[in-house]
This record gives C-alpha cells, sequence and structure tokens, in this order.
C-alpha cells in the first residue's frame, strides 16, 4: 500500500511539473514557431520542450543545479514580497471568513503534490554532510 501511494505521489508531482513546465514553455515555442513561419504548435510540443530542458539542466551536474536553484528561490522571494507589497493595499478582512466549500476539492491536486517536500531531505544530507547538520538547519 505504501509503495502504491509513494509511486501515485511521485506521479502526481511528474504530471504537474510537466503540465505547468508545458504551459510555460508553449508560449515561448509558439512564438519561435510563428517567427519560422511554421504555424500552430500542438501542446506535446510544449512539453517536450520543458522535459528536454529539464534533462539538459540535471545532465550539467549539481552544482549548476544548485545554483539554478539558488536563483529560484531568491526570483520565488522577491515575487512574493512583490506580491505582498503590491496587494497590502486591497486586502479585504471580511472575505477572509467567507468559504466556498464546494471549491475545495479543486485544491485536491496542490494537496497531494504538497506532500513532496520530503523529497528534499536526501539531497540536504548530500548537500550539509550529516542528518544532524539537516536536522538542526530544519
Amino acid at each position: 500500500v505504501c509503495m502504491c501511494l509513494y509511486l501515485f505521489i511521485y506521479a502526481a508531482t511528474l504530471t504537474a511539473y510537466l503540465s505547468e513546465g508545458s504551459s510555460m514553455c508553449l508560449p515561448l515555442v509558439s512564438g519561435i514557431s510563428a517567427k519560422m513561419g511554421f504555424g500552430a504548435v500542438p501542446k506535446w510540443l510544449g512539453t517536450s520542450a520543458f522535459a528536454a530542458v529539464s534533462g539538459i539542466a540535471l545532465y550539467s551536474g549539481p552544482k549548476r543545479i544548485d545554483l539554478l536553484n539558488r536563483a529560484c528561490v531568491v526570483a520565488a522571494l522577491y515575487s512574493f514580497l512583490q506580491l505582498i507589497a503590491r496587494c497590502s493595499g486591497s486586502l479585504q478582512p471580511a472575505l477572509l471568513a467567507r468559504a466556498k466549500w464546494e471549491c475545495a476539492s479543486k485544491c485536491l491536486p496542490i494537496m497531494v503534490v504538497a506532500f513532496t517536500f520530503h523529497n528534499i531531505i536526501p539531497s540536504l544530507v548530500g548537500y550539509l554532510g550529516s542528518p544532524r547538520t539537516v536536522v538542526k538547519a530544519i
């Protein structure tokens, strides 16, 4: 049972990454295709482009992946701070008390993928040197 759940979570994570990555790559691939005069691009080509770029990045080695990961974390923090700064003036606390429970099922894929945070722990052990250091860092 545990193995099946483990495989399901990883399949869901991989599907989520490919789906979102391809939706980000598709406009880029479509733009390049339009400039070259090839016309419309199928969605599978965006998925393939994202998988190829990700594979090349992973093949480049752990040091480059570490630099890329750090850049992504900095970009995410910057984006989050910008979001807070720009949206804090329009916050309406009364709306936080309202709930539409029928929409809660749409969050299920996000909740399933959120359980994959534990994937980084083996990487942290290799990066920080020992499990004790990881526990202190967490």
